[in-house]
């Protein structure tokens, strides 16, 4: 019985919140000084409120003649010349990229344990000779040089 009740109050108050509703809706229809609603796109998101009093500085600027200013300039513009110059210098130049670091030198030495090398840093002595004396594209390549100089 009690929720009956609850239940009864509840659709009483949404029947009257609509009835309130439509009839604002059709009074604001029919009456002509009734004006829309303007909602404004600007909007204060907050202020700043300074209360600190401001000290004036005296700034004096010091008188430079126009050649010295010229002098300045000039030598500014020499330096930035030649850090420009060095920087290009060192662009140009490639870094040498080390041997062991290369994807060549890893294949010969793996080529190289695999045909019988029990010890890596011999594998990798001996690889590294022989590319900084010969010329070498491919591990195949090394592997056919290599062995020819071995028989001799």
């Amino acid at each position: 019985m009690q929720t009956e009740f609850v239940q009864y109050v509840g659709y009483f108050l949404a029947l009257s919140l609509t009835v309130y509703f439509v009839c604002c809706f059709i009074y604001g229809i029919h009456n002509k000084n009734v004006k829309p609603i303007k909602f404004s796109d600007k909007f204060e998101l907050g202020y700043v409120e300074d209360n600190q009093t401001h000290i004036p500085i005296d700034v004096t600027v010091a008188d430079v003649s126009e050649k010295e200013l010229i002098n300045k300039l000039e030598n500014q513009l020499k330096s930035m010349q030649s850090k420009i110059s060095k920087m290009e210098k060192q662009k140009t130049k490639k870094p040498k990229q080390k041997l062991e670091d290369s994807q060549l030198f890893n294949d010969c030495v793996t080529a190289l344990m695999s045909l019988g090398y029990k010890q890596k840093t011999l594998a990798k002595k001996e690889v590294a000779d022989f590319l900084s004396k010969n010329e070498i594209s491919s591990a195949e390549q090394f592997i056919a040089e290599f062995f020819k100089k071995a028989k001799k």
